[in-house]
């Protein structure tokens, strides 16, 4: 473990958006690569909050200086989903590996271009789709892998976040695990959008699949309490995925027995699999059919 770590660690990285998740990010990143120099736009609170927390890292006085620096591998990019595609382009065009928050872009082209520039100079360019990280999300792919998923609820409630919109900063998460588990959607459908604080804080949509499979996905960013499951409804089980745990629910009356339990991070198993992606002979890009779909249905469940 030790040998790995320090492995990683030679990996020179720069961090671009030090919001909220930026934050998470950068603790994460931190603890596996040489973090060094920092992007951000330059608030008081973000330039005492790095200080304090991480006085060694470096703040860049432009993106053009991180892109400049021969020594920096790769780019983690968080910074509003607006300039995701700019601030994406140029590290690859700088020749630079890339980590992207999720949504990649607003828009298909987009996406597509960044891909074909990725494999055009042979660079990573990883989506940040926690949820696909999750040991969760990897053990039920292992149990529904020779039993097909019939069914599945999305419900999410929590207080915040609304500097973007729902659907794509929230439902995206959604969105690619059920792609990721159930396939590409023949169709989709708002059900349902409400504003309370924004347009859009309260929202219901359905995907429906081949074989007459769907799912429904449900977010509420208003919501005095914070919790998120997923029901996934097998020809034969019925499973509950509530926070890092997964349940069997043998029968209407019995309550749900706990099958499999997290002991990881989902981010940090993220980060490290970016890492580990930068190592690999194979560079191609991550997921990409995943985020091309999302992206599509969002676009049209989002208009």
């Amino acid at each position: 473990m030790a040998t790995e770590q320090n492995r990683l660690m030679k990996k020179k990285i720069a961090i671009v958006g030090i919001g909220r998740w930026g934050k998470n990010l950068l603790r994460e990143f931190n603890k596996l690569a040489d973090v060094s120099p920092c992007f951000h736009k330059g608030s008081k609170e973000t330039k005492e909050w790095l200080s304090k927390n991480y006085p060694a890292i470096k703040t860049a006085s432009s993106y053009d200086e991180i892109l400049m620096d021969k020594t920096v591998e790769a780019v983690i990019i968080a910074s509003p989903s607006k300039t995701h595609f700019q601030f994406a382009k140029k590290a690859l065009e700088a020749g630079k590996n890339v980590f992207l928050e999720k949504p990649p872009t607003l828009k298909i082209s987009e996406a597509e271009k960044l891909y074909s520039l990725a494999g055009k100079k042979k660079l990573v360019f990883f989506v940040g789709n926690i949820m696909l990280h999750h040991p969760v999300f990897k053990k039920l792919k292992k149990i529904t892998a020779k039993n097909e998923i019939k069914f599945m609820a999305f419900n999410r409630n929590k207080f915040g976040t609304f500097d973007e919109d729902i659907i794509w900063n929230l439902a995206w998460h959604e969105i690619i695990l059920a792609i990721a588990l159930m396939g590409k959607p023949k169709g989709s459908s708002l059900l349902l959008s409400r504003g309370i604080l924004t347009k859009r804080d309260i929202v219901s949509m359905a995907l429906n699949f081949t074989k007459k499979r769907w799912c429904a996905i449900a977010v509420n960013r208003v919501s005095r309490e914070k919790n998120r499951t997923v029901t996934i409804a097998t020809k034969n089980k019925i499973y509950l995925w509530a926070d890092d745990g997964l349940y069997e629910i043998k029968s209407k009356d019995a309550k749900p027995e706990l099958i499999f339990k997290s002991e990881e991070q989902p981010l940090a198993v993220e980060c490290a699999a970016f890492l580990e992606k930068i190592n690999e002979t194979d560079k191609y890009a991550n997921e990409k059919a995943f985020n091309l779909e999302a992206i599509k249905i969002i676009s049209r469940l989002a208009a």
